[in-house]
């Protein structure tokens, strides 16, 4: 039997507290949070109302049709379009469903929230990533 943890310690390794985020990381470590997104109207206000989005495609060979072959693509979008939007540009030129579709920058992108609600700026690096559906049974 392990003996108890001093000082009420969270686990992780014996006599060692769990590693917990802290404040005073790089930005580049942190999740957003709430606290440090800006409105939709102020966002805007500092970056205008529209711009060229960078979407990193995966290689993968495994569904040809959808040409992901690593590349880079610019996608002009304005910053109230949606997530949504989006994915129906990128599978307009890709061919990959929207529904198959991923993206991320920092976290996944949620479909309903517009550009400017996730604080996206133009020329900002989104990565795209396939969807897994199913599995085995």
């Amino acid at each position: 039997m392990m003996p108890a943890m001093p000082g009420g310690m969270p686990g992780g390794m014996p006599g060692r507290p769990a590693e917990m985020p802290h404040a005073d990381m790089p930005p580049g470590k942190r999740l957003k949070t709430s606290e440090d997104m800006v409105s939709e109207e102020e966002f805007t206000s500092r970056h205008g109302s529209s711009g060229t989005f960078k979407v990193l495609v995966p290689k993968d060979d495994s569904k040809p049709e959808w040409n992901l072959n690593g590349q880079i693509m610019d996608v002009p979008m304005g910053l109230m379009e949606t997530i949504k939007t989006l994915k129906q540009k990128i599978s307009s030129t890709l061919g990959i469903p929207a529904n198959a579709q991923k993206l991320k920058q920092d976290v996944f992108l949620k479909d309903a929230w517009t550009l400017a609600k996730h604080n996206i700026t133009p020329g900002s690096i989104i990565e795209l990533g396939v969807q897994q559906r199913g599995g085995q049974r």
